[in-house]
């Protein structure tokens, strides 16, 4: 069957590890980000507090956007360096 091709299989198991990898970092870097706003006298305050929840009002396809015009083959920023 094709649904269990051996690439399609690979790209589940990225997506499975990508998603996994993503999951840890965010909740590393959110927990610190929460103890800090939280249990801290942290300069900036209110601005730490809005870059946790800033995420959620930015578009996935606004990230993704910019995300293909950073890394574009051609013309991508990261390529170019």
């Amino acid at each position: 069957m094709a649904l269990f091709d051996s690439a399609n299989i690979r790209a589940a198991v990225n997506s499975l590890v990508f998603a996994g990898v993503g999951s840890v970092a965010a909740r590393g870097s959110g927990g610190r980000r929460a103890g800090l706003v939280a249990r801290s006298d942290v300069p900036g305050k209110p601005l730490v507090a809005l870059a946790g929840v800033a995420p959620l009002f930015i578009s996935s396809l606004v990230g993704a956007v910019a995300y293909s015009l950073l890394a574009s083959p051609r013309s991508g920023i990261i390529n170019m360096a």
